[in-house]
């Protein structure tokens, strides 16, 4: 399948992704280095929080059981996808965080513990990213 930027496509029922272009051209935000594609699989696997009130979920990309550099924002790699439920136009859309400078982008430890329980992180990324660690 091929997608654009600016794109919507169908990812759940009812929900659309949107490829938004500000995470993919502008560097006053989060851009994504990987590819479309994968920023799409990202968000269809990606883990809500049931226990939180936020419109998150959360992904890590890996290759060969090695945490994958997924964006980059002045100059950091990213290396989590958080992507944003906008319930009100059954739509979501998805950047990477940088959890080491902007320490309000970090995923609570109950969604850290949900990513490490879904096999998503292991138990030494999960004390990673708490500390604001680099991953790899």
């Amino acid at each position: 399948m091929a997608f654009c930027i600016g794109d919507r496509e169908s990812i759940f029922p009812g929900v659309e992704y949107y490829f938004y272009p500000k995470h993919r051209i502008n560097s006053e935000y989060s851009v994504w280095s990987i590819n479309l594609e994968s920023e799409y699989e990202l968000a269809k696997s990606s883990v809500p929080n049931p226990l939180t009130t936020d419109k998150y979920s959360w992904n890590i990309k890996k290759e060969n059981n090695k945490v994958v550099v997924i964006g980059c924002f002045e100059g950091r790699d990213e290396y989590i996808g958080r992507f944003d439920m906008n319930r009100s136009a059954n739509e979501m859309h998805g950047y990477p965080i940088d959890y080491i400078g902007r320490c309000n982008d970090k995923p609570d430890n109950g969604t850290l513990k949900l990513l490490e329980d879904n096999g998503i992180i292991t138990r030494q990324e999960k004390k990673a990213i708490a500390k604001g660690r680099k991953l790899r």
